[in-house]
């Protein structure tokens, strides 16, 4: 994703990424891709094979109110 990395000695390592660097439009596709439905858009499909190189994600979000935020 390419705003940082970090490295553990037991051999995991990280990467932090933006989603601002992935412009997504509103969801409008008539299946969802849970079905098996991988007809996307161009900037989504740029997202897609980012998320798919991981084994695992740890999501960074602003607090309100003892949550996360609504938007």
């Amino acid at each position: 994703m390419g705003h940082g990395s970090a490295q553990r000695p037991g051999g995991s390592s990280g990467r932090a990424g933006d989603l601002r660097d992935y412009p997504m439009p509103f969801f409008e596709q008539t299946v969802a891709p849970t079905y098996g439905h991988r007809d996307y858009p161009e900037d989504v499909a740029r997202w897609a094979g980012k998320v798919e190189e991981a084994d695992g994600y740890i999501i960074v979000t602003a607090e309100y109110n003892h949550g996360y935020p609504a938007i």
